[in-house]
């Protein structure tokens, strides 16, 4: 089986060859760890989505147990130093706070921007203590990382020059990648309007 693999870079200069995904034996994901130094978010999204692995369309890992942190936790402390991507983000529509509209990218539903009971909240999330914070101001850091100085640790990132890479899952039931864009919403409601304007025009002719 041979695998298809897109691979965004900020530099002329950066290329590598990946080993295989790993299986995570007690969920039957597989993961794959992608080293690429300051990459933005959202090329790592494209870049996820650009990958396929056994049939399978990757997407940017979802974290949502205390048992999958731990697995990705250490394959990510493993493949190097830095933070690297995770597919959580804040929904535009609902972040209102930093801790406010975290939602994971394929469909899983939000995740608490305040962890439970030593973590463990269900919905599950892990912030590293104090976090998420919007650092360097309000709606600064709207996306989600791992490893920040903790095992497993999530963090609310901004700062390009902490990030190490990106975490792609392979899920068999994983749900199509979905981000929400207020302006594409617009865009394709108005669009959606027009064609039935110039539908009920042409009946009253």
């Amino acid at each position: 089986m041979k695998k298809h693999v897109l691979t965004l870079c900020l530099s002329l200069a950066c290329a590598s060859a990946w080993a295989a995904p790993i299986l995570d034996p007690s969920s039957g994901h597989y993961y794959d760890v992608i080293p690429a130094s300051g990459i933005t978010w959202d090329d790592a999204r494209s870049g996820a989505l650009g990958n396929f692995y056994l049939g399978l369309q990757g997407h940017l890992a979802t974290v949502t147990s205390s048992g999958e942190d731990g697995y990705v936790g250490a394959a990510v402390a493993a493949a190097g130093s830095g933070e690297f991507w995770l597919g959580g983000f804040q929904n535009p529509i609902t972040e209102t706070t930093a801790a406010a509209g975290w939602t994971w990218v394929n469909g899983e539903g939000t995740f608490p921007g305040v962890n439970g009971a030593l973590g463990f909240a269900n919905p599950y999330s892990n912030w590293n203590s104090g976090e998420p914070n919007d650092y360097y101001g309000a709606g600064t850091e709207q996306y989600l990382g791992i490893n920040l100085g903790v095992v497993g640790g999530f963090n609310d990132e901004g700062n390009l020059g902490l990030i190490g890479g990106y975490v792609i899952e392979y899920d068999p039931n994983t749900i199509p990648d979905h981000v929400p864009d207020a302006g594409a919403t617009a865009s394709l409601l108005g669009g959606a309007l027009a064609m039935l304007a110039s539908f009920a025009r042409r009946i009253r002719k």
